[in-house]
């Protein structure tokens, strides 16, 4: 290998053990990087297999397994994952004396303490070839620490339409902190399930958004003068509370509200089937209220502390279970690609 790579920067979004979080690399490479080649990420094997959030996003590729990433450098991207090893290939040719960041998103961290093998990113030519490598990365492993403690409760998830592919949609969080306040300088974060793609449906940098709270005393006041909550992946992001500018330190107390208005409803649910025995809450209405005929995975509310990059707490769905259910909005459904996503890459090709 003639290459080198040089200005090596690695960065977590979040740091806890278990939890999804991006990783943004930035390198460069003395020989440039040209469209046709690609950029090789080991990572070590105290990681899942497939990095987290990958999946088959084409029934004509079953054996091949996508996940989202980003690039400023290489412009429009595609990664795909293979035992640990992240394939990227970009769009835009990138010189030498440029850096080459790439954000891999919802990596899953690994198990508290650090790793005791290291990031490899190569550089790899069309024709396989490798024309540099960097076998540490990350010069001290990645490490992680523990995992967020539980301290928020969720109570429900309402939404104002239960019909799939609805569009503008307000969802309500009402929850409580169990075991610790929010500090001032902590902001709340919202996971939606896997069946919403917030990021590719909806297209939005932020939501409007509002919250509420009722203390112990009876009284509601609003807890965050917040209204435009930034998003990313399937992550909805409220800023630390602030009310009439000052920070604002939420207890354990009081009962919580926060409102996302304009989302996308997903375009597919679980269905559920009840068992011959026990599972009667599935077909018994005065328990359900109303029986929809699809389902969403569970919700999560995290609170994050951004100069540690650290979750200081959670939901647990084993503990406070939090979901929806949804009505077809029409009678007879097309499906189109047996329900798997339909990619259009730049280009033509026949």
């Amino acid at each position: 290998m003639a290459g080198s790579q040089s200005n090596a920067v690695f960065a977590m979004s979040n740091n806890n053990a278990g939890e999804y979080s991006d990783y943004t690399f930035t390198f460069r490479t003395n020989t440039g990087y040209a469209v046709g080649e690609t950029i090789e990420i080991t990572f070590p094997t105290a990681f899942d297999p497939f990095v987290g959030h990958a999946s088959v996003w084409l029934a004509q590729e079953p054996g091949t397994f996508y996940m989202m990433c980003s690039s400023t450098a290489l412009s429009l991207s595609w990664c795909t994952v293979d035992k640990w090893k992240v394939t990227i290939m970009g769009s835009a040719a990138v010189e030498a004396a440029n850096d080459i960041d790439i954000t891999l998103e919802m990596v899953m961290n690994p198990t508290q303490g650090t790793t005791t093998q290291k990031l490899k990113v190569a550089h790899v030519d069309a024709t396989g070839a490798y024309k540099s490598i960097n076998l540490d990365f990350a010069s001290s492993g990645v490490v992680t620490v523990a995992p967020p403690a539980m301290n928020i409760q969720i109570a429900s998830v309402m939404a104002t339409n239960h019909e799939l592919f609805a569009s503008s949609v307000s969802y309500t969080f009402k929850f409580f902190l169990a075991t610790t306040s929010l500090d001032v300088d902590e902001s709340l974060h919202a996971m939606f399930p896997s069946q919403y793609m917030l990021h590719l449906c909806d297209g939005n940098t932020e939501y409007t958004c509002d919250t509420s709270l009722v203390d112990n005393l009876g009284s509601t006041e609003t807890w965050n003068s917040d209204t435009g909550c930034t998003t990313s992946d399937n992550w909805v992001m409220l800023d630390p509370a602030v009310v009439n500018g000052a920070g604002y330190t939420l207890e354990t107390t009081d009962t919580f509200m926060w409102t996302i208005d304009g989302v996308g409803n997903p375009e597919s649910a679980l269905a559920r089937t009840a068992a011959t025995t026990w599972d009667f809450d599935a077909t018994d209405s005065d328990i359900l209220g109303m029986l929809y005929a699809g389902w969403t995975n569970k919700f999560g509310l995290y609170s994050f502390d951004a100069s540690d990059k650290t979750y200081t707490g959670r939901s647990y769905g084993n503990l406070n279970a939090a979901y929806v259910g949804f009505d077809y909005e029409f009678d007879n459904q097309i499906t189109v690609n047996s329900g798997s996503r339909v990619t259009v890459w730049a280009g033509s090709y026949s």
